[in-house]
């Protein structure tokens, strides 16, 4: 985000703020706004589960323990040494010293391709809970919706009506008083 504050000098009619989204990834022009605005279907395939966030709760930022961004710090399949060396042997054994707590508890990775019995779990960062391993951030999934905002409605909106200006400033002098005290 960049905001551009606006200059308090000058007639009221001319004081502007300015705001716009900067797309940092370098991909595209960023449409965090526009998903906002339409609550349309994201782009993005990973979906982290409800156990991702914070205390379970839909509505609450994914844990930063979790994230993609620190997938460097994880457990792996091949920090481990398994039966045979092979794939499946690794995990088995980063399970297994996960489980009876012998490796540091923060999330491993499981890697896709696995068989067997370990060919249910599904592919991404897991976490262990108490004596169980949950899924945290699965490397794909369905499409999430983003959440519906109607940011550029309200704005729109709130400028466009017609105020009493007396009346906006009685209350925005009041807010400042209160604070300073």
């Amino acid at each position: 985000m960049r905001v551009e504050k606006a200059r308090n000098s000058g007639s009221l009619n001319r004081i502007v703020a300015e705001m716009g989204s900067i797309d940092l990834s370098r991909k595209g022009r960023s449409t965090g706004f526009e998903e906002l605005e339409t609550g349309s279907q994201s782009t993005s395939h990973r979906v982290p589960t409800l156990f991702a966030r914070a205390g379970g709760n839909a509505q609450k930022k994914v844990s930063p323990a979790v994230r993609f961004k620190n997938i460097s710090k994880f457990h792996r399949h091949k920090q481990f040494k398994g039966r045979a060396n092979t794939k499946a042997g690794q995990v088995a054994a980063m399970l297994k010293a996960v489980r009876t707590r012998k490796a540091q508890n923060k999330p491993f990775v499981i890697p896709s391709g696995l068989s067997g019995r370990m060919a249910g779990m599904i592919p991404g960062i897991w976490k262990r809970k108490g004596k169980s391993l949950k899924l945290a951030n699965p490397f794909k999934g369905r499409r999430g919706k983003t959440m519906r905002i109607l940011w550029m409605l309200k704005a729109v909106t709130t400028v466009s009506e017609r105020s009493n200006l007396r009346k906006i400033w009685r209350k925005e002098i009041d807010f400042i008083l209160r604070l300073k005290r």
